[in-house]
């Protein structure tokens, strides 16, 4: 979700950025304005695409256990009630009838 709003961004940012080009007149004989917007482009743009997990307020670790969290409760939601079933069976079948984590899983 948060890179549909950020591609949606940059291109409205650039997309201001060749408007300006295009129909304020003259533009191109001020190169230095030309420059400064130029460079206002593209740190704007930088900014937007730079990944700060301290916005959320959690380090770089947690961030990464959200993010894989996340992808977690996607693959869950996306499974029908027998997928579902399948997957509890699988994970009750190791080692007698207790829990097996689904990383070790995933090593198999």
């Amino acid at each position: 979700m948060i890179y549909v709003a950020r591609m949606i961004t940059t291109i409205a940012i650039w997309g201001i950025f060749a408007a300006i080009l295009i129909f304020v007149p003259d533009i191109t004989d001020n190169f230095l304005l030309m420059v400064i917007l130029a460079v206002a482009m593209a740190v704007s743009t930088e900014k937007i695409w730079q990944v700060v997990p301290e916005i959320s307020g959690l380090d770089s670790s947690n961030y990464e256990k959200a993010k894989r969290y996340d992808k977690t409760e996607r693959f869950l939601a996306s499974l029908n009630d027998e997928e579902l079933e399948a997957l509890r069976l699988r994970l009750m079948a190791e080692n007698d009838g207790e829990m097996v984590d689904l990383e070790s899983l995933m090593q198999h």
